[in-house]
């Protein structure tokens, strides 16, 4: 059995005339896929191409057996690819339970298997968007993903700005969405935790692969990872290396 969700060939895309994402080939399995870089490597604009958000020029995008690469960002949606931006977007002035059943498809996740997975949610749910804290609203955003009940979750920077507590919670939901087998693309800063939770890893280096291969394997290389993306080891994680 093919273990491929997707998979992007000689992709290139960006924004107007802007070329952001040059000539970037990948293949993202069930097991999930990391998506590493310095800040501004292309991360967010591979996962707009993908969505079919950015302006792609060249190249093909496959999900599952079907080409998707002149699909609609919608008809991408409907097939079974979820986003959570980095700006998480929830409706701050819809309650928690309003954000999640707006945008509800029949299939196995429910509101209720929402607040199994984050029971904060079921514990705020006549709250307001707006009046959650940072860590609440991401967990809305994921579960909001969820209950378009897609096979395939695109994550951009789900940790940051977050209290090690929170992160802690958010990497138990992740593990066990791929348990139930929900395929992740995890773009993340926090290298150590991007490359625990996913099978395989991918670096991304001026909208160019500058590496892809086992997670394992890079998460045991710190070398590499400073060479790769000039990442620094510090308190047990490597997070990018101050520019200045």
């Amino acid at each position: 059995m093919n273990d491929t969700v997707l998979e992007a060939e000689h992709l290139t895309a960006g924004y107007g005339d802007a070329i952001v994402l040059e000539d970037v080939s990948l293949a993202l399995p069930r097991a999930g896929l990391a998506l590493l870089g310095r800040n501004g490597a292309g991360k967010s604009t591979l996962i707009a191409a993908l969505l079919g958000l950015a302006r792609q020029r060249a190249g093909t995008v496959r999900f599952g057996s079907h080409e998707i690469t002149r699909w609609s960002p919608l008809r991408r949606a409907r097939a079974g690819i979820a986003w959570v931006p980095q700006e998480r977007a929830i409706f701050p002035s819809l309650s928690v339970t309003e954000n999640l059943t707006v945008v509800g498809r029949a299939g196995p996740w429910t509101l209720e298997r929402v607040h199994e997975l984050f029971p904060r949610l079921a514990e705020r749910r006549r709250h307001r968007g707006g009046q959650l804290s940072g860590g609440e609203q991401q967990m809305l955003a994921i579960g909001r993903a969820l209950m378009l009940n897609p096979k395939l979750l695109l994550l951009d920077e789900p940790f940051e700005g977050l209290a090690p507590i929170v992160i802690d919670e958010l990497e138990d939901a992740i593990r066990r969405l791929a348990d139930e087998g929900v395929a992740i693309l995890l773009a993340e800063q926090h290298v150590e935790k991007a490359l625990a939770l996913t099978a395989r890893a991918a670096v991304l280096d001026r909208g160019r692969l500058a590496w892809q291969g086992a997670s394992g394997e890079l998460a045991g290389d710190a070398d590499r990872i400073a060479a790769l993306m000039g990442f620094a080891v510090a308190e047990g994680d490597m997070m990018p290396a101050d520019p200045n």
